[in-house]
């Protein structure tokens, strides 16, 4: 599974991006993570429209690759 969140935005305009590659992870923290994206019934959701920003607004994009 890999996991990217990208946050952009904000006053500067700047944006910060993390991943993680369940593959990287212990197993005890793989199994941790899929219970939690697997609970939250985040797969099963249709994919987000892009929504109108504001000025200085924060914009999340989470995407999640099995």
């Amino acid at each position: 599974m890999h996991i990217v969140c990208e946050r952009s935005g904000g006053f500067a305009g700047l944006t910060t991006r993390t991943e993680i590659d369940t593959a990287t992870l212990t197993a005890a923290q793989r199994r941790e993570l899929e219970t939690l994206i697997e609970q939250s019934q985040l797969l099963d959701q249709p994919a987000a429209k892009k929504r109108k920003t504001v000025a200085d607004g924060f914009q999340y994009d989470l995407v999640v690759t099995t």
